[in-house]
């Protein structure tokens, strides 16, 4: 009898476990948190509450995806966090600032984490990314932004919002002085509504769209060297640099802007799970429903999926050591 009740033990044990296998825990969690890297009410929160509407739907067991503000140094403390303690398992995803990958080549010291060790999901968008100011301030040029001694504003040094700047200030001999310790875009617009700063380097025009900036916010400059038909009249800074070396490295600087708004799995996530994930993003992306809601949000989407985003970090992080020289000075 006791040997029967042994086996039957077993056999529940075996079942349990083969059904663990074939559901794919892991991955099937109740809830799933989405964590951003900033604060409520920028271009990244806006981004990670639209994503939350819409992945669930295409993880193993339709998961609820919980958004968590995890806000610090221009999420650097997010991406911290997903290099290091946070869980394996598929239960947490990242949203964290591209710019981030720059970083970590040209000041490693800093960031204190390996890009390529991060497991990329899938990024939403490649838009331009823009200077800006307030609607009620008197640089009305490019000429006037880069001649100009005011104050933009920035969150951390890794952030987009500083690098950007510091590679205006710096290849372009720029007067005006940086601001940091903004928890985010919308801290950043509160101040220059504000009349605190007069305005700020480094979102995207897909951000810049999505959040309604245009409202209290005027373009002033777009920060790439290609054209679209949506940024053709806007001037571009980077077109002024004249000296080759430094037009190579702002293009090192400026190779994030091709994997923005990025959803990430931790380090030392299994395989399959990022897998996994990689397929319930790329679902997301080709879904009508998914599509159709940006669009009535004005979010522009321009997608890559997870491995195109893979190849792109570790083409970054392979720039040559002359051309990362440089780029570190033009973004001190």
């Amino acid at each position: 009898m006791a040997d029967s009740i042994h086996l039957l033990r077993a056999l529940g044990l075996a079942i349990a476990l083969g059904l663990t296998a074939i559901s794919g825990a892991p991955s099937a969690a109740e809830t799933v948190t989405l964590k951003v890297g900033y604060g409520p009410g920028g271009g990244f929160d806006t981004a990670a509450r639209f994503v939350a509407e819409h992945l669930g739907a295409h993880l193993p067991g339709h998961p609820e995806v919980a958004v968590q503000n995890v806000d610090g140094a221009g999420s650097l403390k997010l991406a911290r966090m997903l290099a290091g303690t946070e869980p394996k398992d598929g239960s947490v995803i990242g949203l964290i600032n591209p710019s981030l990958v720059i970083a970590t080549v040209t000041d490693p010291g800093l960031t204190g984490f390996d890009a390529n060790s991060l497991n990329w999901i899938g990024s939403l968008s490649a838009s331009p990314t823009v200077c800006l100011v307030g609607k009620a301030s008197a640089i009305a040029s490019v000429d006037e932004f880069l001649g100009g001694e005011f104050l933009l504003g920035a969150s951390g040094k890794a952030s987009s919002s500083y690098v950007m700047a510091a590679l205006v200030k710096n290849s372009l001999h720029a007067r005006f002085r940086l601001v940091t310790g903004f928890k985010g875009s919308a801290e950043i617009n509160l101040a220059i509504e504000r009349g605190e700063i007069e305005g700020w380097c480094g979102t995207s025009l897909t951000s810049y769209h999505a959040t309604g900036a245009e409202r209290t916010m005027r373009l002033i400059g777009r920060l790439d060297f290609s054209t679209s038909g949506e940024t053709a009249d806007l001037p571009a800074l980077l077109d002024r640099i004249a000296d080759g070396v430094d037009r190579d490295a702002a293009g090192l600087v400026i190779g994030y802007l091709a994997f923005q708004l990025p959803l990430v799995l931790p380090a030392g996530t299994p395989p399959d799970i990022v897998d996994t994930h990689r397929r319930a993003f790329d679902a997301m992306i080709a879904d009508p429903a998914f599509v159709e809601a940006a669009l009535r949000r004005d979010i522009r989407l321009s997608p890559k999926n997870g491995a195109s985003v893979e190849a792109i970090v570790r083409g970054l992080t392979d720039a040559s050591p002359a051309i990362v020289a440089r780029a570190a000075e033009l973004i001190r």
